[in-house]
């Protein structure tokens, strides 16, 4: 997860995010095991489970993070994601996520997740919110945006 630094919004960024995030309001809600797909991968991350997160991504999957009017692929295609976990697992293998909230339209399912971990004997947080896209029911897209301190409200999944 990137860091709680404030992002910087440049002008592309922001229309980038502003057309992400209306297709995600556009598409109807017809979106049937998206938002459970993506609530498998999350619980595959949990158990660590590599194999199981790849098996819910297709081959060609991206997982990219924004940063104020920066985007970066952190991991292209499934063997790069396999990758990129099991390495992420090795540095730090008390993280976990949960959902804190959900939402899907069409083939976009946009979360606020929490991920947790453990450091120095106490245990750290911090929310993100990504948006995924999937194809014929696996995840071809992932983009998280920056970290931040989540807020004290109740889960909330529509």
């Amino acid at each position: 997860y990137p860091s709680l630094s404030r992002p910087r919004w440049g002008k592309n960024m922001s229309k980038f995010i502003a057309t992400l995030l209306m297709l995600v309001v556009l598409f109807p809600c017809e979106a049937i095991g998206s938002r459970q797909t993506v609530e498998r991968f999350i619980a595959a991350f949990n158990a660590k489970d590599v194999d199981g997160m790849v098996s819910l991504a297709t081959p060609t999957i991206r997982w990219m993070s924004v940063d104020g009017d920066r985007l970066s692929i952190d991991a292209e295609g499934a063997e790069a994601l396999s990758r990129a976990m099991t390495g992420y697992f090795s540095a730090i293998p008390t993280a976990r996520s949960r959902l804190r909230s959900s939402s899907a339209s069409g083939p976009f399912v946009h979360t606020v997740e929490e991920a947790s971990w453990e450091a120095k004997g106490e245990t750290r947080s911090q929310c993100s919110l990504g948006v995924y896209r999937l194809d014929e029911a696996l995840i071809a897209e992932v983009w998280y945006f920056p970290a931040f301190e989540c807020p004290a409200v109740q889960d909330k999944h529509e």
